[in-house]
């Protein structure tokens, strides 16, 4: 099995727990990437609530759709509104009216990865995982998958929206990848995942500290 499984029946507040005291035991600056999707975002409402130094954090995103400003489908709109603490923030920059392929968005956030003290190199990434076994914005059969460079990549359309995302090798340069899979529908790709099955894109990634967090519905326990 690759990485290390843990299963709880609230599995996004220990998902927190877990990125808390990262943060916590490193005492010092840290850059933390977040996904989109519905899982996510109980899990980040009980992560604000530790006091811990927020000041040192810096928030990313791991991918994002091409919307407006404080659309709903936005992951940045539901993070923004949950993140009640004074953290950095490195929104994936997204102008659907000047660039509505995403493609500068992607070279500048690149950019913005490679330039900052982080050198391209992400001290904890938060995963989903699609019940087609996406993970990111990284869907099958997208050319994506194939790229060693740059560290961000427009892509799509899926499900209406084009999206920016990060690519496989700036995942795999992560520090620790943290994924957090719920819900029954994500039996079959967890296994999948866990199996390093490279036949999924989630599959494909391999990180020598990966640990995922799934409820039992997801586990098949």
């Amino acid at each position: 099995m690759l990485g290390k499984l843990v299963v709880d029946g609230d599995a996004p507040r220990a998902c927190a727990h877990f990125l808390a005291q990262r943060i916590i035991r490193a005492g010092r600056p840290m850059h933390v990437a977040f996904s989109g999707g519905r899982s996510p975002w109980k899990m980040v409402e009980q992560l604000v609530l530790v006091p811990l130094s927020w000041e040192q954090v810096t928030v990313w995103q791991v991918d994002e759709r091409v919307a407006s400003d404080l659309d709903e489908t936005r992951n940045w709109t539901h993070l923004w509104s949950r993140f009640t603490v004074p953290a950095k923030f490195s929104p994936i920059p997204v102008d659907v009216k000047c660039d509505p392929e995403g493609a500068a968005a992607a070279r500048r956030y690149a950019d913005m990865l490679g330039g900052s003290d982080t050198r391209g190199i992400l001290d904890l990434v938060h995963l989903g995982l699609g019940d087609d076994g996406h993970t990111a914005s990284l869907f099958p059969g997208d050319s994506a998958l194939e790229l060693r460079e740059p560290d961000a990549v427009a892509v799509g359309p899926y499900l209406g929206h084009r999206r920016v995302t990060l690519t496989l090798p700036c995942l795999e340069r992560a520090r620790a990848l943290v994924f957090l899979v719920t819900g029954s529908n994500k039996r079959e790709p967890l296994k999948r995942l866990l199996a390093g099955d490279v036949r999924i894109p989630a599959g494909r990634l391999r990180h020598p500290d990966f640990t995922v967090f799934a409820d039992p519905e997801a586990a098949g326990t």
